[in-house]
């Protein structure tokens, strides 16, 4: 019932996790293969990652196989023994080798039969669960209506957290990595697909994924992205797939309660998104016939968006002359040199300028506004003396003969004060 909801929350969340990998140790040199190694595993390995490295081993046909690619892992389910060829020059020892043997933390049973389209799961939550290792997905929940998962993390899993075919859902401020499995790339950290409506995926962080980051993927119908933060995927955000009418969808979803009251004029809405770095050559954020406005992303495929406004849409080379507080660092928040403010103090893009970073160099000047890397300050008790609750100060590389000393900063529950290194460079 949508209106009794259903509630799994973690005790402390954050900190309540679920693992579905055991760490594989007791590793000995296979002497018919040169750089292969085996260790005893009893249960099944479905997925094996180089945990240290973030690398997802390979899945070979045999012992041979394994020592001809490195990275690659292989199974005998005879010997119970997993078997190895490590992804780089570490020896054996060094390198923390995970292997899944389990296949969710939390998944609904599949509708039956299977593929129908009924509601399972009516006003779901699940909030504040860490979940990791487990080879077909963190969170999945079927046919969802009215279902929300907030506040989770998912890594090493071959996918994040989804639902399959949903009305009135949602995957809010949730925190995805390193999922990945060689035998859907459609997936990867957060998505719904199917069949869809009324869904919303919002203040989300998805990242270092070789598949996609965030996506709606399906027939859909009034859904939502907002405020989601994708880099270092192949691709960042994206909305897949035909938008279909209410009276479309109708004969999929009618069932849902969430459903059956919504109106017949809703748009799709891609608002307040950065996403940038695409690993795969591809965009960071493509825009597939939605209201569009407001979004950061490098580069973007937006042609047939529609309702384009302020968007910032940059070509990777561009980014230099943006002038973003630490591009390195995923912080696109514009300095206040940036050619993309707007007259009126806003500025283009998903970040609203609102004077919240400060620079600080060996090379800058206490005279200067500290507002950018061009009027960086000088020294480092002059711009803490200055940090204002919700502001962050970046040090730039280079040696600072005063101390960071941290006494007398102040913040606010809901304005933290941030102190960061700046880009690669050494502090």
């Amino acid at each position: 019932d949508i209106n009794r909801p259903i509630t799994i929350r973690a005790q402390f969340p954050g900190w309540t996790e679920m693992r579905g990998s055991v760490t594989v140790t007791g590793w000995e040199p296979v002497a018919e293969y040169p750089h292969v190694y085996r260790a005893p595993l009893e249960k099944v390995a479905r997925l094996v990652v180089e945990a240290g490295a973030g690398k997802f081993y390979r899945e070979a046909a045999g012992p041979a196989m394994v020592a001809e690619y490195p990275g690659s892992f292989f199974y005998d389910p005879e010997a119970k023994q997993l078997l190895v060829q490590p992804s780089g020059d570490r020896p054996i020892g060094d390198c923390v080798i995970e292997a899944s043997v389990l296949p969710a933390a939390l998944a609904g049973r599949e509708p039956e039969p299977f593929g129908a389209r009924h509601p399972i799961y009516a006003g779901w939550i699940i909030e504040g669960l860490v979940v990791w290792g487990y080879y077909d997905s963190g969170i999945y929940i079927p046919n969802a209506d009215g279902c929300e998962v907030r506040d989770c993390t998912a890594y090493f899993c071959g996918r994040g957290i989804f639902f399959q075919n949903a009305a009135g859902s949602a995957i809010r401020r949730c925190h995805a990595f390193s999922c990945h499995t060689p035998f859907n790339r459609e997936m990867g950290g957060i998505a719904i697909r199917g069949y869809f409506a009324a869904c919303v995926l919002e203040d989300n962080v998805v990242h270092d994924t070789p598949d996609n980051g965030i996506r709606f993927y399906g027939a859909h119908y009034g859904v939502t992205m907002r405020g989601n933060l994708v880099h270092d995927c192949r691709v960042g955000l994206q909305l897949k797939g035909e938008p279909y009418t209410h009276r479309q969808l109708e004969r999929h979803l009618g069932d849902f309660a969430s459903f059956r009251d919504l109106p017949d004029d809703l748009d799709n809405l891609l608002e307040g998104n950065v996403a940038h770095r695409p690993t795969g050559g591809e965009a960071a954020l493509i825009a597939h016939k939605s209201v569009f406005r407001r979004n950061t992303a490098i580069p973007v495929h937006s042609a047939v968006a529609r309702g384009k406004e302020d968007n910032l849409e940059l070509p990777p080379e561009a980014v230099g002359d943006a002038r973003f507080a630490d591009p390195e660092y995923h912080d696109l928040r514009l300095q206040a040199d940036s050619p993309w403010r707007k007259e009126d103090g806003g500025a283009v893009g998903a970040l609203p300028y609102d004077n919240s970073v400060r620079f600080v160099g060996p090379q800058g000047d206490d005279a200067a506004g500290g507002d950018s890397v061009a009027a960086a300050w000088r020294s480092l008790p002059h711009a803490l003396g200055r940090l204002q609750p919700g502001q962050t100060l970046y040090l730039l590389p280079g040696v600072y003969p005063a101390p960071l000393d941290l006494r007398g900063l102040r913040a606010e529950p809901d304005q933290p004060t941030r102190v960061r290194a700046h880009g690669r460079g050494r502090v």
